[in-house]
């Protein structure tokens, strides 16, 4: 009841604070380079108070022409990256050449002052920001929320294409910078030196092994890794955390500034997302981007040159079935096969006896308040029933020794014997005994099958619906839908209180009674 409780009070705060702008009032002067990263009503007057300045927006063609920054180009990654034939792999950055010529193709010149933006927290916008910085212009700046952010901001928005401006001569005036330069040696070597710390910025299922993206050449991580995911570095708005909550997740993995971090990722995209956040935001010096990262070294890999890692698979799979973040995202990755990948794992969850709390917040994040309802009332059903039919059919002599004496077998097989239903609906309503283990109790008593599982599913669907409706309000995006939401769990949560209290007296009364 008190996680209930609190959960009730944050999703209702959270609730009533949606909708509210985030980058207008943030103060971008506790970053160590105040000056790169701005809201997006600054870049608005950047754009118009300064005479040489060019918005760069770093997005695939369809998604450009469907909403950009009005007087903005697009920008996709061919036009920063190596060219076919350079290299054996992908991704690689493009030559100091080559950027001179692409630059100068939108009428940039070293005077001119860019603006950078993307989708996705900015990921791709800095990918070009590293490029831009290393080869020696360094008159940018990084608009927070990229496109989200400025439409978020309510700013002018443009559809359809652009043509480019007159060309420009472009030529570099500085020497270039590779500070923030790693190579494949610079990684190899960091693998035996205890003041570099390798850090992978890739998703869950590509450090764990689980995933291969198109152009690596084996699934698996770099010895040794840690491992931050990218968008922790990020609000769920896409603006970026502040700094006190970026060096606190930094710290958790043991990350300080007196390390040396090499980021990597796929191909140096994410991982120069990491690299600004960490120089730019923190202002720490020893940070560099793997331009290679995972592509580059399974290509190495393969061919024998360097060594790589994988997971052992029982325990990645059983960290994904404890952890609510990882099951979302899988939930999420299956589209339309989601849903019967909820139930199964819902299921198998409830088998094993782990807490269900996490995939059940799972349901109301994917599918919403009613859809996740029903879906985890059906995982829910199959599992409960599942344990019970183990105990008492398949497994009973290990269940008999391993419950048989427990306090828990003794009084649910008392208060089955003495007062039937009531006992399930009680131990299902009251948090009394671990619910995993419930399940295989039951299988021990004299209860019916059909019975159990019946009512088994009706009477924990009153807690149950109350985390689903409040992670759906959550997941809503809509004030008034979670409004809603946040309401209908508070009744359920308030008229599950006052029946709980009900029952508790009930069985008070029965036991000085006896």
């Amino acid at each position: 009841m008190k996680k209930l409780l609190v959960l009730l009070t944050l999703v209702m705060t959270f609730t009533l604070a949606m909708g509210e702008s985030v980058t207008a009032n943030k103060d971008y002067a506790q970053y160590a380079n105040s000056e790169i990263i701005v809201s997006p009503e600054k870049a608005m007057d950047i754009i118009g108070g300064e005479e040489d300045v060019v918005v760069l927006d770093v997005r695939k063609t369809a998604d450009f022409e469907a909403g950009h920054v009005e007087g903005s180009y697009q920008i996709w990654r061919p036009d920063f990256s190596a060219d076919k034939g350079e290299y054996e792999y992908n991704g690689m950055r493009a030559t100091r050449e080559k950027m001179a010529e692409t630059l100068g193709s939108y009428g940039i010149t070293a005077d001119t002052t860019i603006v950078l933006l993307s989708a996705k927290a900015d990921y791709d916008a800095a990918r070009l920001w590293w490029i831009l910085d290393m080869y020696g212009h360094n008159k940018m700046y990084m608009i927070d929320g990229g496109i989200d952010g400025w439409k978020q901001a309510g700013l002018p928005v443009a559809t359809g294409t652009v043509a480019k401006p007159e060309a420009a001569e472009y030529e570099f005036t500085q020497e270039a910078d590779t500070a923030k330069f790693a190579s494949l040696e610079d990684v190899k070597a960091a693998l035996t030196d205890d003041s570099v710390v390798v850090l992978d910025t890739r998703t869950d299922f590509e450090h764990d092994g689980l995933a291969q993206f198109a152009g690596a050449f084996a699934k698996g991580k770099i010895p040794g890794a840690a491992y931050i995911e990218w968008d922790k570095m990020v609000n769920e708005d896409k603006t970026f955390k502040s700094r006190e909550e970026i060096e606190a997740i930094l710290a958790e993995q043991g990350i300080t500034r007196d390390k040396t971090v090499i980021s990597y990722c796929q191909s140096g995209v994410r991982s120069a997302h990491m690299t600004f956040v960490l120089s730019e935001l923190l202002g720490w010096e020893n940070v560099k981007n793997y331009d290679g990262s995972w592509i580059e070294w399974s290509y190495n890999a393969v061919n024998g040159n360097v060594e790589l890692e994988k997971p052992g698979m029982f325990g990645v799979v059983f960290s994904y079935l404890k952890s609510r973040e990882k099951m979302e995202k899988v939930i999420v990755s299956l589209g339309a096969w989601g849903p019967a990948a909820y139930i199964a794992i819902y299921a198998l969850i409830t088998i094993t006896c782990i807490s269900v709390l996490p995939i059940t917040l799972v349901g109301g994040l994917v599918f919403g308040g009613v859809m996740g309802t029903i879906y985890t009332a059906i995982g829910a059903s199959l599992g409960l029933s599942m344990a019970f039919l183990i105990a008492r059919y398949i497994a009973r002599k290990p269940m008999e020794k391993k419950f048989g004496n427990s306090d828990v077998f003794k009084k649910i097989d008392n208060g089955v014997k003495n007062e039937g239903w009531f006992v399930l609906a009680t131990t299902r309503l009251l948090p009394v005994f671990p619910f995993g283990i419930q399940n295989y109790v039951y299988g021990l008593t004299s209860i019916g099958f059909l019975q159990y599982a019946l009512l088994s599913t009706i009477f924990i669907l009153p807690g149950t619906s109350v985390f689903v409706l409040l992670a759906g309000a959550v997941a809503s995006g809509d004030k008034a839908t979670a409004i809603k939401m946040s309401l209908t769990a508070s009744l359920i949560f308030f008229a599950l209180t006052l029946v709980t209290k009900l029952i508790a007296k009930k069985s008070k009364g029965s036991t000085k009674a006896a």
